[in-house]
């Protein structure tokens, strides 16, 4: 799986014409083979800040969808619009769900809050992986 992100500083006179243009792209993005999701999310603090995130199943279906007129539609929307981005790529190799999180924050409640309590976010990081409590970060 592949998460593609983009995130854009566009000024608020400018966000309801990218905002129109990246809702009819999305449609047909989500159209597109191996697409798993397609969404775009204002910053509640910073109103100019926009970011889209994509999901792909693989990387050749991210590299067919990049040569694609819908990219080449959001790439020129935001060459236009923006005034600046930052995009990503993340190759992801596994996912966890709330169960992961259900299970971290369940075991040794009272050995975490002492950790916590007692220790930099490095240590605690530590002493809990020395815990046994088993969480994967990807």
């Amino acid at each position: 799986m592949l998460t593609f992100t983009i995130i854009a500083d566009i000024n608020f006179e400018n966000q309801r014409e990218f905002i129109q243009t990246t809702e009819i792209v999305m449609k047909k993005i989500r159209k597109e083979k191996g697409c798993i999701s397609c969404h775009l999310v204002k910053d509640t603090e910073d109103e100019t800040v926009l970011l889209l995130i994509e999901e792909w199943k693989t990387k050749a279906d991210f590299f067919r969808h990049v040569c694609s007129d819908c990219f080449g539609a959001l790439s020129g929307a935001l060459q236009l619009l923006s005034n600046k981005t930052e995009t990503k790529i993340y190759s992801v190799s596994s996912t966890q769900g709330i169960e992961t999180l259900t299970k971290v924050r369940g075991q040794n409640k009272s050995k975490k809050r002492r950790l916590i309590k007692n220790g930099s976010e490095q240590n605690i990081i530590k002493q809990i992986a020395e815990s046994g409590i088993s969480i994967q970060i990807s």
